[in-house]
């Protein structure tokens, strides 16, 4: 099980690469943090100095390694320098893959070892792109309309050329910059065939963004495919909620009530309003094989008014490494108050105690809630998440009293968070072996050749 931090969003200035080196070594000391997720790595079509995200990426091997062409995450030798530092504090990177579209109109060129326009290089002539005679059969022919200039891999010319690009670009970018794995973007419009492909080869594809809050959907696309996915259906529930749902549409809302192996997504970027720390311990707390945290999580830090705000966000990942596992049970719910237990068992590290969980979303109103639990009759318990809840005691049957604050955006004191007295699982970190190899400039290895092909 992993936690992966996704560590920038749009307001985040330039210099990603350096200041990864500044966090990855905290949220790792919490043993929460073994993934971190990044936005892509290659050029975007205005230039790494853009304040684009390299969602439009313009050509797939320019990492920003060429003189006074660096990448918003910095230069290339920097985003080396970053992944080594994360290796080392036992953190796999991870980044985003833009394999639908591309930034600017074809023909698009790479750079070669010089720095000059090398056409003999993974050459993109209007043949790969849409529109063509037969356009891909999509897993969602209702998919959002692209950003850019669509990739076609099934009816492109000449035949199977983009998709072999494809893979062997992703294999270098991941050999000299260091990923260890990469997630698919809008594989929702990408045929079930195309995904598989991509994700049977030495690239390391870990899992996909499947664009809807249907579970059904994915649960379809994963049975199809056999990828894991993002849990959209849950964060969309989260949005809701940040706006004017009740908490009870949290119960049974995500996909994980369907498919355990699907991966949490908690967004603070995209929920419009509401304390997103409420929606983060939701999320911490759920049955799934990986969660992410996006967005505005990562520059979360104490202040004089909310001291206990960089403490809640790393205990939240800790409590998810460490003992989110075994039976959910909703032990209450209503409009302002979430109430449940999780028994500790079936966990992967084997001393998981279970934790009880309560939510208050009221703005005004502290909330006590005397609600059964799954811990041992005369357990001592104590909140973990920050330092505003209360210790407390299950009596003889397995019942406890928890008392939680009004819901005050970005105070922390609205949610709690309880285990066993005593609790303290230190997850060491183990350093990861060395994955980066190659000379920036060094193309050699792209055997593959643009031939034009007749329709």
């Amino acid at each position: 099980m992993s936690i992966r931090h996704a560590s920038v969003y749009a307001g985040a200035t330039n210099g990603i690469a350096g200041r990864t080196k500044e966090f990855v070594s905290i949220f790792a000391r919490h043993g929460g943090t073994d993934v971190l997720l990044y936005p892509p790595c290659q050029q975007p079509q205005q230039g790494g100095g853009s304040s684009s995200l390299g969602y439009d990426p313009n050509r797939d091997l320019d990492t920003g390694q060429f003189a006074n062409f660096p990448l918003r995450w910095g230069t290339a030798e920097k985003i080396q320098s970053a992944n080594i530092v994360a290796h080392e504090h036992g953190v796999s990177v991870e980044v985003d893959w833009p394999i639908r579209q591309y930034g600017g109109d074809a023909p698009l060129v790479e750079k070669g070892a010089s720095g000059r326009i090398d056409q003999t290089i993974l050459h993109k002539p209007a043949s790969c792109f849409l529109p063509i005679v037969v356009r891909d059969a999509a897993f969602d022919s209702q998919a959002d309309v692209p950003d850019g200039t669509e990739v076609s891999y099934q009816g492109s010319l000449p035949r199977g050329y983009m998709l072999q690009g494809e893979m062997q670009s992703g294999c270098w970018t991941r050999r000299r910059l260091g990923w260890n794995t990469f997630r698919g973007v809008e594989f929702k419009a990408e045929s079930g065939e195309t995904a598989e492909a991509l994700v049977s080869t030495p690239v390391g594809q870990n899992f996909a963004e499947v664009f809807t809050g249907d579970p059904s959907e994915l649960n379809r696309y994963v049975r199809q495919t056999r990828i894991p996915v993002l849990d959209f259906t849950e964060h969309f529930a989260y949005r809701d909620v940040s706006t004017a749902a009740t908490l009870a549409w949290l119960v049974n809302s995500g996909y994980w009530s369907l498919n355990s192996a699907k991966l949490c997504f908690t967004s603070g970027a995209t929920i419009p309003t509401g304390p997103p720390e409420l929606l983060t311990t939701n999320s911490g707390s759920m049955s799934t094989r990986s969660r992410c945290l996006h967005g505005r999580y990562r520059y979360r830090q104490a202040t004089s008014s909310f001291p206990s705000l960089a403490t809640g966000s790393s205990n939240m990942m800790w409590f998810a490494a460490t003992s989110a596992f075994g039976k959910l049970a909703c032990e209450f719910v209503s409009d302002s108050l979430f109430v449940w237990s999780r028994d500790g068992h079936g966990g992967e590290v084997g001393w998981s105690d279970g934790i009880f969980r309560v939510i208050n979303s009221d703005p005004i109103n502290k909330m006590g809630v005397w609600s059964h639990t799954l811990f041992t009759p005369g357990t001592r318990i104590h909140h973990y998440a920050n330092t505003y809840g209360n210790d407390s005691a299950v009596n003889q049957d397995g019942w406890g009293s928890i008392t939680v604050n009004s819901n005050v955006t970005e105070s922390g004191q609205s949610y709690a968070l309880h285990a066993a007295v005593s609790v303290d699982r230190i997850i060491t970190p183990q350093s990861i072996t060395k994955t980066i190899s190659g000379d920036l400039t060094d193309f050699s290895e792209f055997t593959l050749k643009f031939q034009s092909e007749a329709k």
